[in-house]
C-alpha cells in the first residue's frame, strides 16, 4: 500500500511534489519495492556496529531510530522501512510473543528518514495465551489491564481491539454475550455508529 502511495506521489503529482519542495527543500524519497523488512536484531546489529550501545530487549531511543535512518539509507538507498519482531519487553501485555521465539513479538514499526511514522502488532486475542506472560510484564494490574482480559474471558470475539470495544463502552449501548453462550461476538442494541 505504501509503496503505491510513494510511486502515486512520484509519477503522478510530481509537480506538486517539486511546488512543495521548493518551500520546504529536501533531497528526493527513495523506496523499495517491496518495502524493506529488517528484524529488530537486525538493526540493532546495524546500531552496534556504529558504536551505539543498547540492550537486547532495549527500546530504541528516538536519536537511535534516526541513526537507523540514516544507516538504513546508506546501505540499501531507501527512505522507508519496516522494523519487525520488537522485543516483548518493550511492548505492550497485549502484544502477541513470536512463535519462533518468545522474547520477541509480532509488532512492528515503520519508518520514513528515522523517524517512526506507525506501530502495529498482533494482538493477543486469547487468554490462555496472554495470562503465562503477566508476571513478566513491569506493570501493575491496573483496571484497564483486567478489563481487557475480561473480555476474552466472557464475551469478545478474536477480531476485536481495545480501541473499538472501549469506544463502543463509552457509547454505553453495547450488550455483550458470554462466550460460555457459544456466541463469540457482541450484540449491540440500537447502535449509533456514527461519531
Amino acid at each position: 500500500m505504501f509503496t503505491d502511495i510513494f510511486r502515486g506521489l512520484r509519477d503522478r503529482y510530481a509537480a506538486q511534489v517539486q511546488a512543495v519542495g521548493r518551500q520546504y527543500p529536501a533531497d528526493e524519497f527513495t523506496f523499495l519495492d517491496p518495502p524493506l523488512r529488517l528484524e529488530y536484531r537486525y538493526g540493532l546489529k546495524l546500531l552496534r556496529e556504529a558504536g551505539i550501545e543498547m540492550g537486547d530487549e532495549e527500546d530504541l531511543s528516538t536519536p537511535n531510530e534516526k541513526l537507523l535512518g540514516r544507516l538504513v539509507k546508506a546501505k540499501y538507498d531507501t527512505d522507508f522501512f519496516i522494523l519487525d519482531k520488537y522485543p516483548l519487553a518493550v511492548r505492550p501485555f497485549y502484544t502477541m510473543p513470536d512463535p519462533d521465539d518468545p522474547k520477541y513479538s509480532n509488532s512492528y514499526d515503520m519508518f520514513m528518514r528515522g523517524e517512526e511514522i506507525l506501530s502495529g502488532a498482533q494482538r493477543i486475542h486469547d487468554p490462555k495465551v496472554s495470562l503465562p506472560f503477566l508476571p513478566l510484564k513491569p506493570f501493575y494490574f491496573t483496571l484497564l489491564e483486567s478489563a481487557f482480559l475480561s473480555m476474552f474471558l466472557c464475551c469478545s470475539c478474536w477480531l476485536s481491539g481495545l480501541s473499538i470495544m472501549a469506544w463502543m463502552w463509552r457509547r454505553s449501548r453495547v450488550t455483550l454475550i458470554p462466550s460460555s453462550m457459544g456466541a463469540h461476538h457482541m450484540a449491540g442494541e440500537g447502535l449509533d455508529w456514527s461519531v
